[in-house]
């Protein structure tokens, strides 16, 4: 099982696509590890377990990720962030039943040439999982945040000749806000 976001922006020149991967029979106790995280970061730093983990908010200050920091002064967002940003990283390094990875590139592309320079790495991405998954006669599943209104997605898992669709992402990729994911609880 393989959950994907995408990230970057035309204006930076920045494509990123970070996973977590998490087999089928490892994925109980990886959830009960990311629970007990969401409990250490409330109990720790006042993070509410439903409230959204997405470091682009927190770790830099540019938004509150504890109900508690209202009273803070605004100049300790950004501390406050990384210390919780370090502990989630801490977790990851030391969970043995997730694998977490990540692809970029940096491009002076812009416009359609970056939207398709964006496609491209995806395609790669999903090639990659493909010989992957075929070399270990194994299956995945490819979950994505998002809400499937980018065409090139889909097209990535669709151009795969279906006899060597061995990366085994069964039916296709399925979109989800992270609101809803049960990978990063939110």
């Amino acid at each position: 099982m393989l959950y994907v976001d995408d990230s970057g922006s035309e204006t930076s020149g920045l494509i990123i696509y970070g996973w977590i991967e998490c087999t089928p029979e490892r994925w109980r106790n990886a959830l009960r590890g990311i629970l007990e995280l969401r409990k250490a970061l409330y109990r720790d730093y006042s993070v509410p377990p439903a409230a959204e983990l997405h470091a682009t908010k927190f770790v830099n200050g540019r938004s509150r990720i504890s109900t508690v920091d209202a009273a803070i002064d605004p100049t300790e967002w950004k501390p406050l962030g990384r210390a919780i940003a370090v502990d989630c990283l801490e977790f990851l390094a030391a969970c043995t039943d997730l694998k977490v990875g990540c692809v970029f590139r940096r491009t002076p592309a812009r416009g359609s040439e970056y939207y398709g320079q964006r496609a491209s790495v995806y395609q790669a991405l999903v090639t990659l999982w493909n010989d992957e998954h075929r070399a270990a006669d194994s299956y995945a599943f490819v979950s994505m945040d998002g809400d499937g209104s980018d065409p090139s997605y889909f097209a990535a898992h669709r151009s795969l000749e279906l006899d060597a669709r061995h990366i085994r992402v069964i039916g296709g990729n399925v979109w989800m806000g992270l609101v809803f994911s049960r990978v990063v609880p939110g």
